[in-house]
């Protein structure tokens, strides 16, 4: 039987990531996002999943005995470490919340311009040798989320921090109607809290001792 402490953890960073997630798409502007920042929100979102799961099915008993709780320090420490080496061996990209794909590459083509008058354009693939950028345009998830992601991991990450203050600058001064799925978000985030807050609190006895049974107190 899955433990009550167990659901409430795995289920409240998720419902914090769902939440925000809302709130980022009903924000009257477009929101500019790094592929390594959004990999790691989503780790973070992640992580109770984690903790219930891989963690505890593989939890280092031998280390345990010895270290006690502060064994944990060690798994959070290597997932971190997972999560680094997931994010440095990404293709970069920017995630663009609140602009459709058409709405991106217009923005997108302004700001070549102004980076690197020689950029070239084919369909939805750009290329700009003076900023070492070779990537594609395309949708990344429902509603207005778009991306420009790389072709390759051979790019100039110079290049692609010019653009993605450029565009950061940009978008500031735009506005956006977009709503879409903002509601689907926020309905999930707040089922999710009360699924965690309900298994949380409804024996608080169970609940400590399911903590401390995890913590290996």
């Amino acid at each position: 039987m899955v433990e009550s402490f167990h659901i409430s953890l795995a289920l409240g960073p998720l419902a914090v990531y769902m939440i925000i997630m809302a709130w980022i798409r009903m924000i009257p502007r477009p929101m500019v996002v790094n592929g390594g920042r959004d990999v790691a929100a989503l780790a973070i979102a992640l992580s109770g999943c984690v903790a219930v799961g891989p963690m505890e099915l593989f939890f280092p008993r031998a280390a345990a005995s010895i270290l006690g709780p502060r064994v944990w320090l060690l798994l959070i420490l290597l997932y971190v470490l997972c999560v680094l080496m997931v994010i440095l061996a990404s293709k970069p990209r920017l995630i663009v919340y609140g602009l459709n794909l058409q709405e991106l590459e217009d923005q997108l083509r302004v700001a070549f311009q102004e980076l690197d008058p020689g950029t070239e354009w084919l369909g939805e693939h750009v290329q700009s040798a003076q900023l070492g950028i070779s990537a594609i345009v395309e949708r990344a998830g429902p509603g207005h989320v778009s991306q420009i992601v790389a072709v390759s991991h051979r790019q100039d990450v110079r290049g692609w921090i010019a653009l993605e203050r450029n565009l950061m600058a940009r978008l500031g001064q735009v506005r956006t109607n977009g709503r879409s799925a903002a509601g689907f978000y926020l309905a999930l985030g707040v089922l999710l809290f009360a699924i965690a807050g309900f298994a949380l609190t409804r024996d608080p006895a169970a609940t400590a001792e399911s903590m401390q049974q995890m913590l290996r107190w």
